[in-house]
């Protein structure tokens, strides 16, 4: 099982906006050619050379920064979208997908701009796709879940959405407070809806390794919105021993630290992955799921650390039993 990752290559979905620019040129042709074929070094070049003969091409700005963002390169990417944004200061859309590019690079511009877009358009579904990402990382489950649905709604094809909502609606459950306030019916609707959202994802989704992934991580969420249907299994805060005189606790052996990546310190990021883990009763780690988020590639380093564990299974009249646990990873910059 793998964890969700973000792959910009993957991202390349984005809407083309109409900028409403002069004829295109050559070089932009050729680009707008290299761009559709996936080749985006190429495009690089062309739009390069648009822009060096023209540097009030709005489109020019875009489409580079659209390449730019296609191969990871976000500071570039921002960089030529702020030129665009520049020419062309009252085109919302352009604005909203600058704004898309920034909360990648977690740069807090990204919030200011998609909200002024939503008080111009409510509707805007890179507006509302950036505070979906925003009000996970904020620990706002219930609002990303909405947010996402807004942006599914008026541009299905965004599918990335859908890779947050079903984080946000696994947090959402993950995070129910005890006694829990919903019915474990509407909790485990919860786990569901996140089920249908990365099967919907996958139809959509044309990288075979990204499929591989993803049906990885859909099995496990799978699994604990079935091994939750079980009667009592979610009465028990933070899936802890219920004291037992016939049963013998889980023991944790062996916990490795996880590496803190570069990609959380240049976003400076810091705080707690939480997961969910299946330990199974033949002394091996089975299914995990990132219960409460905290960036992506910390939430990986976390499940490969959980992947390590050592551990004395639970006992229960001397026969070793599988049980559920949480686990949680600090990460601090250091």
């Amino acid at each position: 099982m793998k964890f969700i990752r973000s792959s910009f290559v993957q991202l390349s979905f984005l809407t083309v906006l109409a900028l409403g620019v002069s004829s295109q040129t050559p070089s932009s042709e050729e680009g707008l050619r290299a761009y559709s074929t996936g080749n985006y070094l190429e495009s690089i070049r062309l739009f390069n050379e648009v822009t060096k003969q023209n540097p009030s091409n709005a489109d020019g700005w875009y489409r580079l920064g659209l390449s730019y963002f296609a191969i990871g390169k976000l500071k570039d990417a921002a960089k030529t979208l702020e030129k665009a944004v520049k020419l062309q200061p009252a085109n919302s859309d352009l604005q909203a997908f600058l704004a898309y590019v920034y909360v990648f690079d977690w740069d807090r511009r990204s919030e200011k701009i998609a909200k002024s877009v939503l008080r111009v358009n409510k509707s805007n579904s890179h507006a509302n796709f950036v505070m979906a990402v925003l009000a996970l990382r904020g620990h706002e489950y219930g609002e990303s879940v909405d947010f996402a649905r807004v942006a599914l709604g008026t541009a299905s094809s965004l599918r990335f959405a859908r890779r947050v909502k079903s984080q946000a609606l696994v947090a959402l459950f993950a995070s129910e407070p005890y006694p829990p306030k919903r019915s474990p019916e509407a909790r485990i609707a919860l786990l569901d809806e996140a089920v249908s959202d990365l099967e919907k994802y996958l139809v959509a989704e044309n990288s075979s390794s990204a499929k591989a992934e993803f049906e990885d991580y859909l099995e496990s969420i799978r699994f604990f919105a079935n091994y939750y249907r079980i009667p009592g299994k979610l009465n028990s805060p933070g899936e802890r021993d219920v004291p037992d005189p016939n049963a013998e606790n889980l023991r944790i052996t062996k916990k490795t630290a996880p590496a803190y990546t570069d990609s959380a310190r240049n976003a400076g990021v810091e705080g707690t992955s939480t997961l969910i883990v299946e330990f199974r009763s033949n002394g091996k780690i089975g299914h995990i799921v990132v219960a409460i988020p905290l960036e992506d590639s910390l939430d990986m380093a976390a499940i490969e650390a959980a992947k390590k564990i050592k551990f004395v299974p639970r006992s229960k009249n001397g026969l070793p039993i599988s049980v559920v646990r949480r686990i949680e990873y600090g990460f601090g910059i250091r």
